[in-house]
């Protein structure tokens, strides 16, 4: 039962992201930072606390569910506090280098996010 409660409220937190609107006067790289970030810390909380404690069973599937548990770990936190420097500086200071940073760090998290999203799904099914 808490896989299925892990796989809604990830697939939840795309779905949230995919259907928000920007206001008039709002940047969407901005806003879609945002959103991310919030929503980036739980899903990757959850992965891997999920993974840790259900590490014997899904080894016996594969062992990628581990090294992308070690790889949050080490990355998630520090990627996701990256992105929210970058918005800040961004949001501070639109200009093309700082928007650059902006959507690679936002492209990181995502990232993150996305594969935890995708080994939740597999080891669920």
């Amino acid at each position: 039962m808490k896989q299925i409660s892990l796989l809604i409220t990830a697939l939840f937190a795309f779905i949230a992201i995919g259907c928000s609107t920007v206001d008039q006067g709002q940047s969407s790289v901005v806003v879609r930072s945002e959103q991310t970030q919030q929503i980036a810390f739980d899903v990757l909380d959850r992965y891997v606390n999920w993974e840790y404690e259900n590490r014997a069973l899904l080894a016996a599937i594969s062992p990628e569910f581990k090294i992308a548990g070690d790889r949050i770990r080490s990355k998630g936190l520090d990627a996701i506090e990256a992105l929210h420097r970058v918005t800040k500086k961004y949001k501070d200071n639109r200009t093309p280098e700082n928007l650059a940073d902006l959507q690679t760090w936002l492209a990181v998290v995502q990232g993150l996010q996305a594969e935890a999203v995708t080994l939740i799904a597999k080891g669920t099914l």
